[in-house]
């Protein structure tokens, strides 16, 4: 059971970060194409200060992702899964602010690139690349989240973002030590 327990507290948050994460990178993708593409010479004729471009696509972008990250963490919640139900601080946190982290880090990984088309695959490639290497440590440490690799895994917002809904988990596995914590994703 307590194998189980250590997988599904390494899964769980690992879906739901893939699909949180492939919305982000569509978001990046419209301002890439923006900067690189013949719209940039639209942009600068039509007088756009560049400051105020990107103040305002980087809010509604953060927007955006917080208006949707919101409804799919409802869902979860009106399904009643106790990891989410436990810790409404913390996931929203998550949410909330390492959100914009994430959506930040996307942001510098997308403008590595000059195909527009392929920076949003790419930077959701390297994010998920991330995250795999988050899930196979966390398995293979038992999902502890006591050491120095949570701190390392604060300096790259996928891996943050990842390690506080596997905290989450952890700390509602806790509270309900009767229960596996693959029963508190059930109902």
């Amino acid at each position: 059971q307590q194998e189980l327990d250590i997988m599904m507290s390494a899964f769980v948050p690992f879906f739901m970060i893939i699909g949180l994460s492939g919305f982000l990178s569509v978001i990046s993708t419209i301002t890439t194409d923006d900067v690189k593409s013949p719209r940039r010479q639209y942009l600068i004729t039509s007088k756009v200060k560049l400051s105020s471009y990107w103040v305002s696509t980087i809010l509604i972008d953060y927007v955006i992702w917080f208006i949707c990250s919101f409804i799919c963490w409802i869902v979860i919640f009106a399904v009643g899964c106790s990891i989410i139900k436990d810790n409404i601080g913390l996931t929203l946190w998550a949410i909330f602010v390492d959100g914009f982290s994430y959506l930040l880090f996307i942001y510098c990984i997308a403008f590595l690139f000059t195909n527009p088309d392929t920076s949003g695959a790419v930077s959701l490639m390297i994010s998920m690349f991330l995250v795999c290497i988050a899930l196979v440590v966390d398995i293979l440490r038992g999902n502890s989240g006591n050491d120095i690799i949570n701190w390392f895994y604060g300096l790259f917002p996928p891996l943050n973002f990842y390690s506080m809904f596997s905290t989450a988990g952890r700390l509602s596995n806790i509270s309900q030590d009767s229960i596996g914590f693959g029963k508190l994703w059930t109902m």
